[in-house]
C-alpha cells in the first residue's frame, strides 16, 4: 500500500529543535520514493540533517555488522552491570551536558499513514471521516481495497494531514469503540519532505 502512494517504508529517528522546544520519535515512517533516505538499505545508515544555514545535508555509510553490533551491545550491557553492582549505574550530572533551555514536548505534528479494517456496509467511510473531523483530522488521501475476506472486512487506507498522535490514537480509540472499525491494522508517520 505504501508503494502505491509513491512511498517506502524506513526505521527513522527523528528529533527537530524548533522555537526552542524539541520534538523526538523513533518509528516505521513512510518515506517518498525520492528522497535520499528511500534508497538506503541493508547495511547501509544515513543522517539526514536540515539546517537554517547548510539546507539538507546527507551522511551515509556502512553499519557495523551484526557481529561487531552484538560485540557493542554485549559490551554496554557488561558496563552497565559492573556500574549497578558499584550502584553508580545513573549519571546524576546529565542535566550538565544538553541544552536545558530546549523544552521537550513529545513527537510533535506529522501527517500519517493509517490502514483500518472495516466492515463492508453501507455508511462506514462517512462515520470514520466524520470522527477525524471532529478531532480536527483533515485527510490528504485515502484507498479503498475490495479485498473479500471471511469476515466481511476490507482494507481502508488513509493519509492524514499534521496531527497530533495522542489526539489521532483518541480518534482510532472512537472508532474501535463505535464499531466502526473492526481493527486499526497500522499507523506509521509520513515523513515530510
Amino acid at each position: 500500500f505504501a508503494e502505491k502512494f509513491g512511498y517506502k517504508i524506513k526505521l527513522l529517528a527523528s528529533a527537530t529543535s524548533k522555537d526552542g522546544q524539541l520534538t523526538c520519535d523513533v518509528e516505521p515512517s513512510l518515506v517518498p520514493q525520492d528522497h535520499p533516505l528511500a534508497n538506503v538499505n541493508n547495511e547501509y545508515n544515513a543522517v539526514y540533517v536540515t539546517g537554517n544555514a547548510v539546507d539538507n545535508l546527507m551522511f551515509y555509510g556502512k553499519g557495523a555488522g551484526p557481529l561487531p553490533t552484538g560485540s557493542a551491545v554485549m559490551g554496554d550491557i557488561i558496563g552497565v552491570a559492573r556500574k549497578i553492582e558499584k550502584d553508580a549505574a545513573y549519571d546524576l550530572m546529565s542535566h550538565l551536558r544538553y541544552d536545558a533551555d530546549l523544552e521537550f514536548i513529545g513527537e510533535g505534528c506529522n501527517p500519517y499513514y493509517i490502514r483500518l479494517q472495516t466492515y463492508d456496509r453501507p455508511g462506514i467511510l462517512g462515520q470514520i471521516t466524520s470522527t477525524f473531523g471532529v478531532y480536527g483530522i483533515s485527510i490528504k488521501a485515502m484507498m479503498q481495497q475490495a479485498i473479500n475476506s471471511e469476515d466481511g472486512t476490507v482494507p481502508l487506507i488513509f493519509i492524514v494531514h499534521d496531527v497530533e498522535k495522542s489526539i489521532l490514537k483518541t480518534a482510532l480509540d472512537v472508532l474501535i469503540q463505535n464499531q466502526s472499525v473492526a481493527s486499526v491494522d497500522n499507523v506509521l508517520r509520513v515523513l515530510n519532505s
